[in-house]
């Protein structure tokens, strides 16, 4: 359980149980990222829609009313 340090390591580990913490903590990390991602855009997504409700800024994001042809007729 001495030194696991090679030449061009940039982190060296002074015992096998640090290696092993620290992978563990990383593949926790992993695990969570997606899960974290998901949040901050559905958080992101509440503010923008709460920022049209109190602003026209939703006028300019929204697409354009197009009419058809068949709003003009009317009933025959």
């Amino acid at each position: 359980m001495g030194s696991d340090c090679g030449p061009g390591m940039t982190l060296c580990c002074s015992t096998d149980t640090t290696i092993v913490r620290r992978s563990a903590s990383h593949a926790v990390l992993d695990a969570l990222r997606p899960i974290l991602s998901m949040r901050r855009r559905s958080v992101a997504r509440s503010i923008t829609l709460r920022f049209c409700d109190v602003s026209d800024v939703c006028l300019r994001l929204k697409s354009p009313f197009r009419p058809s042809a068949t709003d003009f007729e009317g009933s025959k």
